[in-house]
């Protein structure tokens, strides 16, 4: 195991759909313009902890706090990744890493314009948006709300979130929103795929102009939809 292990964000892609579809002349046809609201069959749901959304995605961010060293001294800090503590005194040792990390999920069933949208598609879109923490919290099974209670923007497992031990535990949860979205995209079938390794739908209707709000973690977001595909 490594000295230094990344949580970070694990992409959960319903239908195990790789990045990208790559599809040749005579398999699909050309390149055309959609637009439109997509419809979401069911909602995207976070199985460790419980929370599910109506919505095209669900993240989850993790954190723990652990000891760090800076300049000789040490202090606590969150952090989503473990913070290596093999060479630290024993008396500021971390724990291993968390049961459950940060995670993505991505909605499998969505339909655009009476297609099937490949959930890569999906991935890129801005505009993540936190869960209440009120939401977040009722919807943590028995075993799991007995330990997380409400902090700020956060559920913290310390039992004061303003003194946190070593181990405490704090997790969030964005949603991206259903909404108006467009793009350039290829029907295969009874699917929509990606016209293009770096074309991903938009938000906003056609023509308007992009507006974007990226939250944790979000990836910057190229709009190729405009762009006209050889």
């Amino acid at each position: 195991m490594a000295s230094t292990i990344r949580w970070g964000w694990v992409a959960t892609l319903a239908l195990g759909i790789a990045p990208w579809v790559a599809v040749t002349a005579g398999e699909a046809g050309a390149p055309q313009p959609v637009a439109g609201v997509p419809e979401v069959a069911e909602p995207v749901a976070d199985p460790d902890y419980g929370v599910q959304v109506d919505a095209l995605g669900l993240r989850r961010e993790v954190q723990m706090w652990q000891w760090q060293r800076e300049d000789g001294t040490f202090r606590g800090t969150w952090s989503a990744e473990q913070i290596d503590a093999s060479e630290f005194p024993a008396d500021y040792a971390n724990p291993g890493e968390p049961p459950y990390g940060s995670a993505q999920w991505i909605a499998g069933r969505v339909r655009l314009d009476g297609r099937r949208v490949s959930p890569e598609l999906l991935v890129d879109l801005p505009g993540w948006e936190p869960v209440p923490v009120g939401q977040a919290s009722a919807s943590l099974p028995p075993n799991l709300a007995v330990v997380f209670q409400p902090d700020g923007d956060w559920l913290s497992s310390s039992a004061d979130p303003g003194e946190p031990d070593v181990g405490d535990l704090r997790i969030r949860w964005q949603q991206l929103p259903v909404g108006p979205v467009h793009g350039q995209l290829v029907a295969d079938g009874q699917r929509w795929v990606a016209a293009a390794p770096d074309s991903r739908l938009a938000r906003g209707e056609p023509g308007a102009a992009r507006t974007s709000t990226p939250g944790i973690g979000c990836l910057v977001f190229r709009d190729e939809a405009r762009q006209a595909v050889a």
